[in-house]
């Protein structure tokens, strides 16, 4: 995962598990080295506490927007931290 070659790509596809794993190398490694244009996150609910560290790893990536979806309900909201609240 160099940075010339992540950068060489206009779709990078990769977890958050080598996210983390990219991160523990340090700041400028792997999916850190580059700033993003956009990051698509699937499965939102695995980054929606904000004290996490998949959280805040996601937020330390450089990138101009960053699209959060999911296709399970964030039944607590956002943070995982408000009650639910039936309109």
């Amino acid at each position: 995962r160099k940075k010339s070659s992540l950068e060489d790509h206009d779709i990078v596809i990769a977890s958050y598990a080598t996210m983390l794993a990219d991160a523990a190398k340090g700041r400028k490694a792997g999916l850190s080295a580059v700033t993003w244009a956009r990051i698509v996150c699937d499965e939102a609910h695995q980054v929606r506490n904000a004290d996490s560290k998949t959280f805040k790893e996601l937020s330390n990536l450089s990138r101009t927007y960053c699209w959060i979806l999911t296709g399970t309900p964030i039944v607590n909201g956002i943070s995982g931290k408000t009650k639910r609240e039936d309109t």
